[in-house]
């Protein structure tokens, strides 16, 4: 269910980055005035930027980048920091352990319940702190170092190598997790023996800690720059928040792990071609972007749809439409209706179209790629679209 944050932005076309002359990186952002001669104001800011670096000014642009924003790391570090002191007090471990460790567990599973909203809510709070550090101290200090000087640019770069952070530790959490499951490569034992209200720890927390990254996704679509595609993505994400908890709660937890897998892999690809895009290494960017298109057809399209279909036909004959229990307590758990599973299955449904109108897209910029054109980016803000432009 996760998706990529826009499609690649621009695949051969150049980055204007190592092109521009330093008149566009002043240290507000804004072009300089306008001059009849062209190259003599180019020639002029130039030389007038490299005067500030002699006298001990090149950092400025450096400086104005690094700034973090909203004090997202001082508040949610905060916030954890004090979690962890008073969890030291004994008094407030009842409390505080709700946050830091998986509820309901027992003999290595858990089952599900109202208190796992905590988990939830300070696994948003530490996904908050790591990507502000990741991003405002470590990763804008290596865009900078290598040579990307605009502030757009830098803010993609940064985005992106976030997610192939995240989503690279998300796959390789959630395939070792599959590979130890007894669905692995299964889809009849993705439904069979439902409910599956025994879930192991691990994959709980797993789970969980998916949930929290798309609800701290929504936040950082809220407080940091607009793109174009903001609505779409807003909508995609409010889709993937309830695909999750209405798969969690109805006890679909299995067939959602295989989802959330398949989606964290091609977002891994989509964002090392950007990244290799923004370095100008044009071989392995466009290899990258033909292998991520060619994993976003087999794994959004291909078994994607043929977990849906499953849905439609497997889960319908092997689950019987009845209420479950807890065989040894008694314990009145789920009951299966054919209501609430065709309202996930529709949501499954609307996420395809989704992900289908971002694959058109696509495969437009594949187009212009083959005839040559310079590769727009169809869905969100082109890097640097307000510098690219002529003064």
């Amino acid at each position: 269910m996760a998706q990529p944050q826009t499609t690649i932005e621009t695949v051969r076309q150049r980055t204007p980055l190592l092109e521009k002359s330093a008149d566009t990186d002043t240290v507000n952002y804004q072009k300089p005035p306008v001059a009849k001669n062209k190259g003599s104001t180019a020639k002029q800011n130039g030389s007038s930027i490299n005067n500030s670096r002699k006298k001990g000014h090149s950092n400025t642009v450096v400086e104005a980048t690094l700034a973090p924003s909203q004090y997202q790391t001082e508040i949610s570090g905060a916030l954890i920091l004090l979690t962890y002191a008073l969890h030291q007090q004994e008094q407030f471990r009842p409390y505080t352990s709700k946050l830091l460790t998986v509820q309901y567990a027992k003999n290595g599973y858990a089952q599900i319940g109202a208190e796992d909203a905590y988990f939830v809510l300070f696994a948003v709070v530490w996904l908050t702190f790591a990507r502000s550090i990741l991003v405002d101290y470590i990763l804008r200090y290596v865009a900078i170092k290598a040579r990307l000087r605009t502030k757009k640019a830098i803010a993609r770069f940064v985005e992106q190598s976030w997610s192939i952070i995240y989503y690279s530790t998300s796959f390789s959490a959630g395939m070792y997790l599959f590979k130890q499951s007894e669905y692995w490569m299964s889809a009849t034992n993705l439904w069979k023996g439902w409910p599956h209200y025994e879930i192991p720890v691990l994959t709980k927390a797993y789970y969980l800690i998916q949930l929290a990254c798309w609800f701290q996704q929504i936040y950082v679509l809220h407080v940091e720059e607009r793109r174009k595609d903001h609505y779409q993505m807003f909508t995609h994400h409010i889709i993937t928040c309830a695909l999750i908890i209405g798969s969690y709660y109805y006890y679909y937890t299995r067939v959602g792990h295989v989802i959330l897998i398949l989606m964290d892999v091609v977002d891994i690809q989509l964002s090392l071609a950007k990244v290799f895009n923004y370095f100008e290494w044009r071989t392995i960017c466009d290899t990258t972007f033909g292998i991520f298109m060619l994993s976003w057809m087999v794994c959004r399209h291909g078994i994607y749809n043929y977990l849906v279909y499953t849905a439609m036909t497997s889960a319908i004959d092997l689950i019987p439409t009845k209420c479950y229990s807890d065989e040894v307590t008694g314990e009145h758990i789920r009951c299966f209706t054919p209501a609430v599973h065709w309202t996930l299955v529709t949501l499954l449904c609307i996420l395809q179209v989704i992900t289908l109108i971002w694959f058109g897209m696509i495969l437009r910029v594949a187009i212009n790629v083959i005839k040559g054109s310079a590769a727009e980016d169809t869905r969100s803000d082109d890097e640097d679209s307000d510098n690219e432009k002529d003064d």
